[in-house]
């Protein structure tokens, strides 16, 4: 019990005093743990520190809280440091990207470009015309379509460098456009406005704006149309060049050079349009400014293959016909002008003109050289045969001011030719008939082949011209000759030769039909009859004979008729007339 009691008080001051070095040793050296002993209490409490324990277990925690808390401290700065990193990286990536396609890539993008970009045309029109050009209403849509692009590399950067930059703006630029085939001949200059249009893949920009068009060198301008109109162009290229500014939103771009060529196939010229004339009418002119002159007004439908929509100011024209030979010079006839045109896509265009003929050329009605017709015989002939007939129309001064100089310019040196069907007038001559007529056999002892061994006959002769409905001018006819074959029977007997002129007398009379006639007559006395058949010319004498009865024989003639109107004297050659006459015995 002593030692029992000994214990007692001797156990405090050993735990005070191990208590006392863990706490003085605690971050030092732990002590291990040691088994109790006889003396050591059997029973417990919860609160008591056993050895150090709950120092040891509080300092412990103590330690690894600490320890946590500066590992979780670090962790959180880390956590905080990589996503900036991250930004920081990809925005200079970013940034050095755009740089590139800037500074590294445009030859890329500007492919890109050439090959997608498709401009649609929904209506082009002239608004008006100015003293340097015209003035055009461009209306369409611009898209950039990477489908057209063959090269996959091109294609890819070209839609990452378009999806950066969204929007590109050009400045106020101008084009000009060369013909390379033509020494670089310089046939206009455009004055584009600042146009802001997006470039994503597939995105449809409606564009809509006005561009001045000042035309360019005139001379080498004609020199182009006159090998168009002759047939001459085979193919032609246009170059267009352009330095114009570029912005993206607030970054520049800096002043881009632009160049494309357009390559035309002579199945891309427009075709000169067909012309129908549906309205022309002659008549005297009365004015008093005209003494002596024949107005002529002419309305033409034609379906011009232009692209666009264009008001055409009045003008001026001087109207041709052709000469002998295809290399002579064309013959002027007549000046004419118009009014206002506007000429519509796919729609047809009607224009109004009004002509004066002040006089007829010598060179119109004097004989080509080696024949008997002169170009107005061989222009009727075309005309009354219902034959295609060309007249040429080439630029003159133009009838109002308000018309553009360069216009009249370039115009005055073309000469375009509209090529018309004529009209068959069969009918001219409605009636020819000989009336009066005296069959006077052959002198049997004449010789053969004189005057005398040849039938003569005389008639009154009456033709009744048809007056075609274009003309309303006064008409006389105050001399004729004609070339006739006789027929009797179907069986030509000869013919007639009239080759000097007779006097005739002509009257304004109305035919069947209540429409204007010429009635022409003359008189034919003693024509030589040139008999070709004897045997046809044998049986007429014996039914004149024998018979005692008429005989009725057939006429075709080729009259020329000498035709004098306010304008002067011409001929008109071998016009068709078919007629009969009867034939009476003495």
């Amino acid at each position: 019990m002593a030692d029992v009691g000994t214990s007692k008080a001797s156990s405090p001051r050993r735990l005070s005093s191990a208590t006392d070095s863990i706490s003085s040793q605690s971050q030092k050296t732990i002590r291990p743990f040691e088994l109790s002993s006889e003396s050591t209490p059997l029973l417990l409490r919860r609160d008591e520190n056993l050895y150090g324990t709950h120092s040891i277990r509080s300092s412990s925690v103590s330690q690894r809280s600490t320890s946590d808390s500066t590992r979780s401290s670090h962790k959180t700065k880390e956590r905080t440091r990589l996503p900036t990193c991250i930004s920081l990286t990809v925005l200079i990536a970013s940034t050095l990207g755009i740089l590139i396609f800037i500074f590294a890539a445009p030859v890329i993008v500007k492919r890109y470009a050439e090959e997608a970009a498709v401009f649609e045309p929904r209506d082009l029109s002239v608004e008006s015309s100015t003293p340097e050009g015209i003035r055009a209403r461009v209306q369409g849509e611009f898209t950039l379509d990477s489908s057209r692009v063959a090269s996959r590399h091109v294609r890819v950067l070209g839609q990452f460098a378009t999806w950066i930059a969204r929007e590109v703006e050009t400045g106020q630029s101008e084009v000009q456009v060369y013909l390379p085939e033509y020494g670089d001949l310089l046939i206009g200059i455009a004055s584009l406005p600042s146009i802001k249009i997006s470039i994503r893949d597939g995105h449809v920009n409606c564009l809509d704006f006005l561009a001045d068009l000042a035309v360019g060198d005139v001379g080498g301008i004609r020199s182009v149309a006159n090998d168009w109109l002759e047939g001459r162009i085979e193919h032609l290229r246009l170059r267009g060049t352009t330095t114009t500014h570029l912005k993206s939103g607030l970054l520049s771009l800096g002043m881009q050079t632009l160049s494309d060529t357009l390559t035309f196939e002579e199945k891309d010229f427009p075709a000169l349009p067909e012309i129908n004339i549906t309205k022309a009418i002659a008549y005297d002119d009365n004015s008093s400014s005209q003494a002596a002159a024949v107005a002529v007004e002419v309305s033409i439908t034609a379906l011009f293959d232009s692209p666009f929509t264009v008001t055409i100011p009045p003008l001026g024209f001087d109207v041709l016909v052709p000469n002998c030979l295809p290399g002579d010079p064309y013959i002027l006839v007549a000046v004419a002008r118009t009014g206002e045109v506007e000429v519509r896509p796919r729609s047809p265009t009607n224009v109004d003109s009004y002509g004066i003929i002040k006089k007829i050329p010598n060179e119109l009605i004097t004989a080509c050289p080696g024949q008997k017709s002169s170009p107005l015989d061989i222009l009727v002939k075309n005309y009354i045969n219902g034959l295609r007939t060309t007249i040429y129309i080439r630029g003159a001064d133009a009838p109002s001011p308000d018309t553009p100089a360069w216009i009249v310019e370039l115009l005055k040196s073309v000469t375009v030719p509209l090529p018309f069907m004529g009209h068959a007038l069969d009918n001219l001559v409605k009636n020819f008939s000989m009336s009066d007529v005296n069959l006077s056999l052959p002198d049997p002892m004449a010789e053969p082949g004189t005057p005398e061994a040849q039938p003569k006959i005389s008639a009154l002769v009456k033709a009744l011209i048809k007056l075609p409905e274009q003309m309303n001018f006064k008409l006389d006819v105050p001399r004729v000759r004609a070339m006739a074959d006789v027929f009797y029977h179907d069986k030509k007997l000869g013919f007639l030769d009239l080759y000097q002129w007779l006097p005739a007398n002509t009257t304004l009379v109305e035919d069947s039909d209540s429409l204007p006639a010429l009635s022409v007559g003359f008189r034919m006395q003693d024509a030589p009859l040139q008999v070709t058949d004897e045997n046809t010319l044998a049986e007429i004498i014996q039914t004149l004979i024998l018979g005692k009865k008429a005989v009725r024989l057939r006429v075709v003639a080729a009259v020329d008729a000498e035709v004098s109107n306010r304008l002067g004297t011409f001929t008109l050659r071998k016009v068709p007339a078919e007629g009969s006459l009867s034939v009476k015995g003495k």
